[in-house]
């Protein structure tokens, strides 16, 4: 019993039911050629001829139906393959559409990404023909403010009052993207975000950054575009105490933040 236990369990599953048929095909005859040799009641007209013939026809019958049943289970073989494949081919499908419509997507966001740029320039202050109208001021005291100036002599009292203990920089924020860059802002750590309004594409701002001495700047500018997707892009103005001297690393590439639809 052991040994039929251990030989079923080693037959592959697709072939154990034809293995279990058959053997119960060879244990139904082996039954019946015992049978025949008991002393079996039957009526009168019915001999051992009789039952030879039945059983024959039946036997007969039970092993025609194994081609019937390989049939059978390969026709359910293949329609299972076949359901397989097209779920295969509809989860390529929808796999495909959706890279397609995130690649679609991701045009979309760049066709209107705006990109900010800016330089630092240090003019001649003393020359009265010189003005900006924005004078931005962030002191030691971890105060920002931010002056809109009508003339040139507010300018010029501005930069005399800042010059002692202030490194000043004429700077020019330009949008070289593809869209409106809105609720631009200034983030410098320590201080409050100082907002620098909202311009499309190749608009700039002007104005002149006033900072402690002897100090590096880590700045961020954030940003939306028309579709209200958030971004930002980082700046260090960088002291080198070394010859009393101050490097500008360019804006780096606008970052998605994060995105409102």
């Amino acid at each position: 019993m052991k040994f039929l236990r251990a030989l079923i369990h080693r037959i592959p599953p697709y072939t154990k039911w034809l293995f279990l048929y058959a053997l119960f095909v060879i244990l139904l005859a082996g039954s019946i050629n015992l049978m025949l040799y008991l002393p079996i009641p039957s009526h009168g007209s019915i001999d051992s001829t009789h039952w030879l013939g039945f059983w024959g026809s039946f036997l007969g019958s039970s092993i025609a139906c194994i081609p019937a049943i390989l049939a059978l289970n390969e026709s359910r073989r293949q329609a299972r393959q076949q359901h397989e494949e097209v779920q295969a081919q509809l989860e390529a499908s929808r796999k495909h559409a959706e890279m397609q419509s995130a690649d679609a997507e991701e045009i979309r966001r760049l066709s209107v990404m705006p990109v900010l740029d800016i330089s630092f320039r240090f003019p001649d202050y003393s020359d009265t023909s010189f003005f900006t109208e924005t004078f931005i001021e962030f002191n030691a005291d971890n105060r920002a403010q931010n002056f809109h100036l009508f003339n040139r002599s507010e300018l010029a009292q501005h930069i005399a009052a800042c010059h002692a203990d202030h490194f000043l920089s004429y700077a020019i924020l330009k949008n070289h993207g593809y869209g409106l860059a809105s609720e631009i802002t200034l983030h410098i750590p320590n201080y409050d975000p100082m907002p620098l309004g909202s311009f499309g594409t190749n608009d700039s701002f002007d104005f002149v950054f006033a900072f402690p001495r002897k100090t590096t700047i880590t700045a961020k500018l954030s940003f939306s575009d028309i579709f209200g997707r958030h971004y930002f892009q980082n700046l260090v103005i960088k002291y080198e105490e070394s010859d009393d001297s101050y490097s500008f690393s360019p804006a780096t590439y606008p970052i998605l933040e994060s995105s409102f639809k």
